[in-house]
């Protein structure tokens, strides 16, 4: 006869049910989520808030012409802060930009030599500011040989101590000039760079304040490739 063995009593069953792992830890991917949805809000608030900076502080302009060679080439994309931003006053021997309309002659660029209240004297491509004629110096050597048509280049002194190149090319392309300004309240005296080839106040006339609207900061992208990264950033002279 059989022996029955003793087996086990059956556990008895919780009514209490376990949630499943992934319900258990919902609570902390809720705020996990809504931690990281938080987090995106406010990156976007900054960039938004830098992009709306970005547009009233700087602007982007093309540069129309050479007058301001060696510094701007014709293309190149420069940035450009906005006048209350780079000083309450326009400072000498910086570079502006300057609107022009379709119907409009000129270059977009000049950089700023005189202000108010001065008297500017000029000649051909040297200026002369309160009866004192700018002093330069060559930057073009001797010892390298060059083709008898290629420019010059040398470097220029306001009474501020700003210094620029500017460059003189082997023939004038805009004729000889001479002639004097007094400056007014409001007005200022631009040339280019790019000195004998440069429609600039000389031919022009001072520009009132309100004409140029930022100064040159930096340039983006230079259609030369001489950029510190190729084409790309190129500091002002």
């Amino acid at each position: 006869m059989a022996v029955a063995k003793n087996r086990p009593a059956p556990k008895a069953k919780s009514n209490t049910k376990r949630p499943p792992a992934s319900r258990a830890r919902s609570p902390k991917r809720k705020a996990d989520a809504t931690g990281n949805i938080r987090k995106a809000k406010w990156i976007l608030c900054i960039l938004g808030i830098l992009a709306i900076a970005f547009a009233l502080c700087f602007d982007i302009r093309q540069v129309n012409a050479n007058a301001m060679m060696p510094t701007l080439g014709k293309g190149d994309w420069v940035l450009c802060l906005a006048i209350p931003l780079a000083s309450p006053t326009p400072r000498p021997g910086s570079v502006y930009f300057i609107p022009r309309k379709e119907t409009d002659s000129g270059p977009n660029f000049l950089r700023l030599l005189a202000g108010p209240g001065e008297h500017v004297e000029f000649e051909d491509d040297r200026v002369s500011i309160a009866g004192n004629w700018l002093p330069r110096r060559s930057l073009t050597s001797d010892a390298i040989a060059r083709k008898p048509d290629a420019p010059l280049i040398w470097r220029e002194t306001l009474s501020n101590g700003a210094s620029h190149r500017i460059m003189l090319p082997g023939q004038s392309l805009l004729g000889s000039l001479h002639g004097n300004i007094q400056l007014g309240v409001g007005d200022y005296f631009f040339a280019g760079d790019n000195r004998t080839a440069s429609l600039d106040s000389r031919h022009t006339g001072a520009l009132a304040r309100e004409k140029f609207t930022g100064r040159a900061f930096f340039v983006l992208w230079s259609a030369r490739g001489d950029g510190l990264i190729g084409s790309w950033l190129k500091p002002l002279d």
